[in-house]
């Protein structure tokens, strides 16, 4: 983030004081907005990969049978108990449709987020499709025909 003045402005204009409130109230909000779309993307990456390692159990988990219908819910309290924030049933479904629906969204996952030996995993993932007719909402338009 650039310095609000020139480092050849005279000295008298550098400590002018409703100059310095302005330039730091300037730099907080510049700042605040960066952080808060940093954390709306990562929160957006992190619901993806919990969708995906859903999925994944649901395919593959070795005592995925145990659960069953039940699944969402174990899974939740679970989580809850270890105190992971927005990880209800209802949320861990989203998640999961989430996952589904954004296929594509495996391309954009920076190489810390999930570790590299998992990441290979997600693309070989099945995902259910649509039917020809439905419509399905993809990143950046409204909703475009499957198909």
């Amino acid at each position: 983030m650039p310095i609000p003045h020139d480092v050849s402005t005279p000295p008298e204009e550098i400590l002018n004081f409703g100059s310095l409130v302005n330039a730091i109230q300037q730099t907080h909000a510049q700042s605040a907005a960066a952080m808060s779309r940093v954390v709306n993307v990562t929160l957006t990456l992190r619901n993806w990969v919990i969708g995906a390692y859903i999925v994944e159990y649901e395919m593959r988990g070795e005592d995925r049978a145990k659960y069953g219908d039940g699944l969402m819910t174990a899974l939740a309290n679970r989580l809850t108990d270890l105190q992971v924030s927005n990880c209800n049933s209802r949320q861990l479904y989203r998640y999961l449709r989430f996952f589904q629906l954004y296929p594509q969204i495996a391309g954009t996952l920076p190489p810390q987020l999930p570790p590299p030996t998992q990441r290979d995993r997600f693309d070989r993932i099945e995902r259910p499709r649509a039917n020809s007719g439905d419509t399905v909402p993809t990143i950046g338009s409204s909703r475009q025909k499957s198909g």
